[in-house]
């Protein structure tokens, strides 16, 4: 994972704050068109992707392949709590402290990499480690697993 797109206290007092800061530094980097944010937005608005999990609250918040220009995942650890709307129970909230933005281009790369996020997520130990992460190399070995090194 490139650690430029690595946020270790990001600082948003909503879930679209979140979202739109992710999306911006995917934007910088080339990765994403500029419309990926808000395009994600709408989408998180409609089909939540808030996840409780055992250490942590977690989103996983991502957008339209079309609007994407390189593979990419973007991780923040906020510096206080934010809340997603539940996936699977949108009348609810999941207070969220990390949150996964999913920029891909591939169905099947889509599925993998859902699929090694949930193990992660699964993982207590692995949570609370990025929760403890102070380094953007440090965050990085962590999440080597599922970035697949970019």
């Amino acid at each position: 994972m490139r650690l430029e797109l690595l946020d270790l206290g990001l600082e948003a007092n909503s879930a679209e704050q979140v979202i739109l800061a992710l999306a911006d530094r995917l934007a910088a980097q080339g990765l994403v068109r500029a419309e990926f944010g808000p395009a994600v937005w709408q989408r998180e608005q409609a089909s939540p992707t808030g996840l409780p999990a055992r250490g942590a609250g977690v989103a996983i918040p991502h957008g339209d392949p079309d609007l994407v220009l390189a593979p990419a995942i973007g991780f923040a650890k906020l510096a206080r709590p934010v809340a997603f709307r539940e996936m699977g129970n949108p009348g609810a909230t999941v207070s969220v402290e990390l949150v996964f933005m999913l920029a891909l281009q591939e169905a099947a790369s889509h599925l993998r990499v859902l699929q090694q996020l949930v193990e992660l997520i699964r993982d207590e130990g692995t949570l609370l480690r990025l929760k403890a992460a102070r380094e953007p190399a440090e965050a990085a070995a962590l999440l080597a697993p599922v970035a697949g090194g970019g």
